[in-house]
């Protein structure tokens, strides 16, 4: 069995790829900056279910899915050697109907740990497949989301990591440019932790997504940012075609402030508000909508 190695928070090739094959799967996905159709991945059965604090991971296409949690205990199917493994307490795997295409197949885990969790997608035949998984935190609101794409054949495993849990920041504002004509981006905002909490920004990964009908991400791997003048860290570099300029700055007490400018060849970034905005440095972020400045 081939086993590629991903992270869901590092630089990933897999979200610049050409996703034509999915289209017989019922999803429309040009490439990078994924547009989601009506009958795309975020219809699925991954949009349900929020309110409890559960771990929810989706998966269409050829695939199976086995997920590991940072004990080591594993819930899924092994189709190559037809194994199925029940060790998370009170996971559950099985198969779900989606009305525009095939079944798909999920896990569902109930009060997930703090920790990394890793899913591996093993392919019963040869075709483009997705991946989401979406992190609740019992309030409905807050929920995190991590979509995963790739191309898949019999046997062959492709590896992806997630923390099982997100701590929300205390306070999070932002505000957004969009530039069309030039595939530009550039967010500014605050963040505050919750008292006693720190980040580390040198050592952490760092996230940014932007999506309503489109999808478009940087994901910086950690140990990418350096430290500059006024305690600011600092990011400049290309992730997946994409260009990023990125800083992190302390502002005091728990508050810090940040910016990221991206320029990106992904034909799709959003185009109307409003635009949800997604930032996580390590295992802290949250989601916002904002309304974005656009120029077209």
């Amino acid at each position: 069995m081939r086993v590629e190695t991903r992270s869901v928070l590092a630089a990933d090739k897999i979200r610049k790829t050409m996703f034509l094959g999915l289209a017989t799967i019922g999803m429309v996905i040009p490439s990078s900056g994924v547009a989601l159709s009506h009958c795309g991945p975020g219809n699925t059965a991954l949009q349900n279910n929020t309110v409890s604090k559960t771990l929810r991971v989706d998966g269409m296409g050829p695939v199976e899915l086995i997920l590991t949690d940072p004990q080591g205990r594993r819930t899924g199917f092994d189709p190559i050697r037809n194994t199925s493994f029940h060790d998370i307490p009170k996971a559950e795997y099985g198969v779900f109907e989606h009305p525009c295409s095939l079944p798909g197949k999920f896990l569902e885990v109930p009060n997930p740990t703090a920790g990394q969790y890793t899913l591996d997608v093993i392919g019963t035949g040869s075709d483009r497949f997705w991946a989401g998984a979406i992190i609740s935190n019992g309030s409905g609101i807050d929920n995190m989301r991590y979509d995963f794409f790739g191309a898949t054949a019999p046997g062959r495993s492709s590896r992806f990591t997630f923390p099982g849990k997100i701590k929300i920041f205390a306070a999070f504002g932002a505000t957004m440019k969009i530039d069309s004509v030039s595939k530009t981006f550039e967010v500014d905002g605050t963040f505050s932790l919750g008292q006693g909490e720190t980040i580390q920004p040198m050592t952490q990964p760092v996230t940014i997504e932007l999506w309503n009908d489109c999808y478009s991400s940087a994901q910086i791997p950690a140990g990418s940012f350096r430290p500059s003048a006024g305690r600011m860290y600092v990011f400049h570099g290309v992730i997946d075609d994409t260009a990023v300029n990125a800083n992190v700055t302390p502002m005091g007490g728990d508050r810090y402030a940040f910016k990221i400018e991206g320029a990106t060849v992904a034909p799709c970034l959003p185009d109307h508000n409003p635009v949800k905005v997604m930032l996580v440095i390590g295992d802290y972020g949250k989601s916002i909508e904002v309304n974005a400045g656009f120029n077209r």
